[in-house]
């Protein structure tokens, strides 16, 4: 088995994990290996997460995801949403992958980052972090005085509004959301 190698941190921000209920998270993403060095397809993925560095020596003891993603084919992006985190805590995270025998890669390599303080709700677009969750037009005003104004946002995971995997605030974003605000209903007739 070839080790998994994580790519990029791609998003920080906290989730909703049911009504009122939030906790930090993060997507992680990196390439499939495959289950015969670099080809074909891994048959399982072990992802983890602790507030020490992960090594090959402390692995078990490092908290695995609750749910992971079943494998792509070799050399495909996977990305996956890792949730439960306590918010201002630095996180470090490790994947394995095995083939259908069981054979376990070596662990990928290390990445870490420090779950976000703000409160977020939710909801991509919400960039004011209203508590109601409202997308509108004050959303808009936060955005263009973040790009333009530098003002400030409170919660970057909502602001991403185009899902840019880098985690990118920019004119993307800004459209996007002017779409969602500005876009006609689908059942109204063209003008004429």
């Amino acid at each position: 088995m070839t080790a998994v190698r994580l790519a990029v941190l791609l998003t920080v921000g906290l989730c909703l994990l049911g009504p009122q209920v939030q906790s930090a998270c993060v997507t992680l993403s990196w390439t499939a290996t495959g289950d015969d060095g670099v080809v074909g397809t891994a048959s399982y993925y072990d992802i983890r997460f602790s507030r020490s560095v992960i090594t090959e020596d402390n692995w078990a003891m490092a908290t695995p995801a609750r749910v992971v993603p079943h494998p792509k084919p070799s050399g495909a992006r996977e990305e996956w949403l890792v949730s439960g985190l306590e918010p201002g805590v630095r996180y470090y995270f490790a994947i394995k992958a095995a083939d259908e025998s069981r054979n376990w890669s070596e662990m990928s390599n290390v990445i870490s980052r420090r779950a976000p303080m703000q409160v977020c709700s939710g909801i991509v677009g919400n960039v004011d972090c209203d508590p109601d969750d409202d997308v509108d037009l004050t959303d808009l005003v936060v955005l263009v005085g973040y790009l333009f104004l530098n003002g400030q946002i409170c919660c970057e995971a909502e602001a991403n509004i185009d899902a840019d995997p880098q985690g990118r605030i920019d004119l993307s974003d800004l459209m996007a959301l002017v779409s969602h605000l500005f876009q006609p209903p689908a059942d109204l007739p063209p003008c004429l």
